[in-house]
């Protein structure tokens, strides 16, 4: 399968395409003969670790491990990844709680009369 058809087959956009190319993530779903992959779980799990956030060199570690008898290193790889995002929601949690803190304050601010 060429490019043009893998991109049309499986709905991935150009420059997704060349993004994975960039970022060496092409090399799993190519064939020995040089043409894509028509395997949808390879294809599938590529672009879920991307869709995930997963960094590029995480996914290239991830999936540079054989599928059989590997599973606890995988699972290491994935659960080091739901530590970082948990780690973001939380940085993100922080931020809205400053955020609501700040609109509290000129809510009352707005509320108060100025009696000077």
């Amino acid at each position: 399968m060429n490019a043009e058809e893998f991109c049309k087959t499986f709905n991935i956009a150009k420059e997704k395409m060349e993004y994975m190319e960039q970022e060496g993530l092409l090399k799993y779903l190519m064939e020995e003969d040089g043409g894509y992959t028509d395997d949808s779980y390879r294809i599938c799990l590529v672009n879920t670790l991307m869709n995930i956030g997963m960094k590029p060199e995480d996914i290239i570690r991830y999936m540079d491990i054989p599928e059989e008898g590997y599973h606890d290193v995988k699972i290491r790889i994935l659960r080091e990844h739901r530590k970082n995002l948990l780690e973001e929601i939380h940085q993100k949690q922080k931020s809205l709680d400053c955020l609501d803190y700040f609109i509290h304050e000129h809510k009352k601010k707005k509320d108060t009369p100025d009696y000077s």
